[in-house]
């Protein structure tokens, strides 16, 4: 198959506010600086729901990262917000349909144990 797009997702443990409003995943993420992302759902800090934004400061040993809108840090006063989703599109370059389907994207890794994928559009694949 070949064409379309991937949706991963990722599921928030909590949003720690302050000058550089952090993000902590439930598990592992494979975010780089400059990806674009959406967040939904968080509780108690609604300003972030439905937005898109720019990961900066990714830490994979933290499961965390820092919100930036065009490259400028997000400070949303001080608080601890809970749950939520992170979602991020990709467009898919190849699938290579199989026991184990590969799925390639831009040549990076695009998805972390545990994230879920919604796939659209792919051409040639049920």
């Amino acid at each position: 198959g070949t064409g379309g797009s991937v949706t991963l997702e990722s599921t928030i443990d909590r949003v720690e506010r302050g000058a550089d409003t952090l993000v902590v995943l439930s598990r592992d993420h494979v975010l780089e600086p400059g990806d674009r992302i959406v967040i939904t759902g968080v509780a108690g800090f609604d300003e972030v729901n439905n937005m898109e934004f720019e990961v900066s400061s990714p830490n994979a040993s933290s499961r965390s990262f820092s919100l930036s809108i065009n490259g400028t840090s997000i400070d949303s006063g001080y608080g601890l917000a809970t749950g939520g989703i992170v979602r991020r599109t990709e467009t898919i370059a190849e699938v290579e349909p199989g026991d184990e389907t590969i799925v390639r994207v831009s040549g990076r890794t695009t998805a972390a144990a545990g994230d879920r994928a919604e796939f659209d559009g792919v051409a040639g694949m049920l």
